[in-house]
């Protein structure tokens, strides 16, 4: 069976650092923010954001322009 989309080790790379960056800039300012606003405020606020770029990554697409993973590491 052939891979439809073949992942090079740069694009590997790029979406694992992304995630690994957005998880402690996440952490960083979220957790200072809820010691400010409080903790509900702020957990809806990170759902929210968690929802729109699970929904964003449902609708990458191939395209000619840009990479399919590009798009997937612009929405981590």
């Amino acid at each position: 069976m052939a891979i439809k989309y073949p992942q090079t080790q740069g694009q590997t790379s790029s979406i694992s650092s992304a995630a690994l960056a957005g998880a402690i800039i996440g952490q960083l300012t979220f957790g200072s923010l809820a010691d400010r606003l409080g903790r509900r405020a702020i957990f809806v606020s990170t759902i929210a954001i968690v929802i729109v770029g699970a929904l964003g990554s449902a609708t990458v697409v191939e395209s000619s322009s840009i990479n399919i993973y590009t798009q997937l590491t612009l929405w981590l």
